[in-house]
């Protein structure tokens, strides 16, 4: 078995590289990219769901308010003001949490041309 020769044959072609321009960065540059990519958040925010809940939930109250007895309409009038109020708090709450939170893609690329304008502006 150790006599036994084994003759394995590939084309291969190898591509050289092509020769472009590279922008030789700085590392807290680059960091920062890093961070502000790491940071971009497309996640599911509850509280818009809960707005939209709420929202619903007094509209259809003060629907119900004009079909019901004397009795509930107050009942009803109020649940349905407590709901308006509640959704409205939670779109803004949702909106300003937005804004805090997430990182647009567009900032990236702000920075990023904000780093190429260094080597553009050397040339």
């Amino acid at each position: 078995m150790a006599n036994e020769n084994f003759k394995i044959s590939q084309d291969v072609e190898l591509i050289s590289k092509k020769k472009s321009s590279a922008y030789p960065i700085e590392v807290q540059d680059w960091n920062l990219i890093k961070k502000r990519l790491g940071r971009i958040n497309f996640s599911f925010n509850y509280f818009n769901s809960c707005g939209s809940l709420f929202i619903g939930s007094a509209l259809s109250t003060f629907i119900t308010y004009f079909i019901i007895s004397e009795e509930f309409q107050f009942k009803c009038l109020f649940i349905s003001i407590v709901c308006l109020l509640l959704g409205v708090l939670c779109f803004i709450f949702a909106f300003f949490m937005n804004k805090e939170n997430n990182i647009k893609v567009t900032d990236v690329i702000e920075d990023m041309h904000h780093i190429e304008k260094h080597f553009l502006d050397n040339e």
